[in-house]
């Protein structure tokens, strides 16, 4: 293949990204799976890695998510709030083990967690109040989801315990269970409304609600891993041990 015909292919690719990212992060509504995409941008990274010349300032490679949706209005991020990396290569894998043993030691050990396909959300608490809430958005600023995560009774409004800084973002991902979408779509049914495909939608759906009254009557659960931006107060700086402050906090 040419130079042109390279080029060409990246406007191609770069198009079909920016398409899917709009449908799964502004309109919950994905049309390809997780895998699918990932091919389509890991052809599109080759090539620019292969072609620098040819990447752009706003190439998808170099961007998370999309914009946020401004009918309920946006939030920013204390913290940009990115994604993270996948793969499906053992060696790869091997490779990234390296890089960390050598950056860290042989010590560092780690911690496994379950890939959660929900919505990334971002919690900001205050005095270990619940303040505000967004979703990750395109990673600076995200969409401002307060009034529905406040319905749910599982997402603490107010942090216990001690040692919690005056000012923290809690991030996490939000999501609804199978059995709680069977609930759903059972009352949906009985009411001649056309059932939820999945839940990862329903749950994208859900928090883009304009009434809170509506999101109330659905369940969401939540895992929280990370924090972005803080003032004040100490964390730990192992996942472990971070994971089980969240949990003395309510989290």
């Amino acid at each position: 293949m040419k130079k042109n015909e390279h080029e060409k292919e990246i406007r191609r690719l770069r198009a079909e990204i920016e398409k899917h990212n709009h449908l799964y992060y502004s309109e919950g509504r994905p049309e390809i799976s997780d895998a699918d995409y990932d091919v389509l941008f890991r052809n599109l990274k080759r090539l620019e890695d292969k072609y620098p010349e040819l990447m752009l300032d706003d190439s998808p490679t170099l961007k998370v998510g999309s914009s946020p949706s401004t009918e309920r209005g946006t939030l920013k991020h204390l913290k940009p709030m990115l994604s993270l990396d996948n793969t499906y290569s053992d060696a790869e894998i091997r490779s990234w083990i390296e890089r960390i043993t050598k950056t860290i030691g042989n010590s560092s050990g780690f911690i496994v967690e379950d890939k959660i396909d929900g919505v990334g959300i971002s919690l900001l608490y205050e005095e270990g109040v619940l303040s505000r809430a967004a979703t990750r958005g395109n990673g600076i600023e995200g969409e401002d989801i307060t009034a529905n995560i406040m319905t749910q009774k599982l997402i603490p409004r107010r942090l216990k315990g001690s040692s919690i800084p005056p000012i923290i973002e809690i991030r996490g991902e939000i999501f609804i269970t199978h059995s709680e979408l069977e609930r759903i779509n059972i009352k949906r049914e009985a009411s001649g409304e056309k059932p939820f495909s999945n839940p990862r939608n329903t749950c994208a759906g859900t928090l883009k609600l304009l009434d809170p009254n509506l999101v109330a009557e659905r369940k969401m659960t939540a895992f929280f891993y990370a924090y972005g931006g803080r003032e004040g107060g100490e964390l730990p700086d192992r996942q472990k041990q971070l994971l089980e402050t969240f949990s003395r906090w309510g989290l």
